[in-house]
């Protein structure tokens, strides 16, 4: 194996496209957890603020996992880190996030018309 093809792994990002069902599950319940306390415009505003860094910020959550774990289960906290690794997993987390505000919406406005 050459250099040139050991530096062409090295820096090889993932293209998005291997999201399996558990990495689904972990976005949904991320997302209703967003969702419910009414912080879903501020959660897309950031997402989209962070999206040309969210490898960078998957590194930042492994070097926070120690204090973390303390609040979150440490293995979902692991695979959301390593889900943010992925190009794709910001788009993935921003549709869901967006669906699941457009299915609460109808619901709110019901609750909120006199």
């Amino acid at each position: 194996m050459s250099l040139r093809d050991v530096m062409r792994h090295a820096f090889a990002l993932n293209d998005g496209q291997s999201f399996d069902e558990d990495d689904r599950s972990l976005v949904d319940k991320l997302v209703a957890f967003v969702v419910d306390r009414r912080m879903g415009e501020a959660a897309l505003m950031l997402l989209e603020s962070l999206r040309p860094v969210n490898f960078l910020s998957s590194q930042a959550l492994h070097t926070l996992q120690p204090f973390a774990t303390m609040v979150f289960n440490a293995e979902e906290y692991k695979r959301f880190a390593r889900l943010l690794e992925n190009r794709g997993s910001v788009a993935m987390i921003l549709a869901a996030l967006e669906s699941r505000m457009n299915a609460d919406a109808p619901a709110k406005n019901s609750e909120e018309s006199p």
